[in-house]
């Protein structure tokens, strides 16, 4: 008989009645592994209509589930162990899903480099547009290794914004006193045509000279 404890992962016992010499069958069938085969079946129908009722009206909300040509599952469900091996091919990535912020550090050791240099000379003025480049193909700009120098230190620390598409996407520092810069930028991944500039900080350090910036990146 069903399962009345009310505990829902209690088993449902449901048989049936085993068969009997006036049935209308035939005598083979009259064993045990059959009559359990049948018992088994009627406990799996048992199962499935209580948990199709406990999802809605005859299981409309289930049926709704199991016929959806997109599966609501919430988010973070799909997790990698329920990937297959090579189930995430090119054709499912949209353009630009990959970016460098979503690889594993090393990741692109093996990519062909594409660093963007540019050195401008004497002192530089407040404003200054020191690179606005259009590029030419699809690159990558990592997280590190970029460079920043001068000639002739500032007399207070002085920066330039590298922007993308006129939007802030790093900083290039040098502080007062040193020839060494730093850049600091997050991973962006750059389309043909995009435009990237650097320009310097709005008011002019009379003492720096003979700046050099180098960003390194991957195609």
């Amino acid at each position: 008989m069903p399962n009345l404890t009310g505990d829902p992962n209690a088993p449902v016992v449901l048989s049936i009645r085993a068969l009997e010499t006036t049935d209308d069958a035939l005598p083979e069938l009259w064993n045990t592994p059959f009559q359990t085969l049948l018992n088994n079946d009627a406990n799996l129908h048992q199962r499935v209509g209580t948990l199709e009722t406990a999802q809605g009206q005859s299981g409309a909300a289930l049926n709704a589930h199991r016929s959806a040509p997109v599966l609501d599952h919430p988010d973070g469900s799909v997790t990698t162990d329920k990937l297959a091996d090579g189930a995430v091919t090119s054709t499912k990535l949209a353009d630009g899903a990959v970016t460098a912020a979503k690889l594993a550090p090393g990741a692109l050791a093996g990519a062909v480099p594409y660093d963007i240099a540019l050195y401008r000379s004497g002192r530089i003025l407040g404003g200054a547009v020191l690179l606005r480049m259009v590029l030419p193909r699809d690159i990558t700009i990592l997280a590190s290794g970029h460079r920043a120098s001068c000639n002739v230190p500032p007399a207070a620390n002085w920066q330039a914004e590298i922007r993308l598409n006129n939007a802030a996407a790093g900083i290039v520092t040098i502080l007062a006193g040193q020839t060494q810069g730093s850049v600091s930028i997050t991973p962006i991944s750059l389309t043909e045509g995009d435009v990237l500039t650097i320009i310097a900080q709005m008011g002019t350090d009379f003492a720096l000279e003979g700046v050099s910036i180098v960003l390194r990146g991957v195609v």
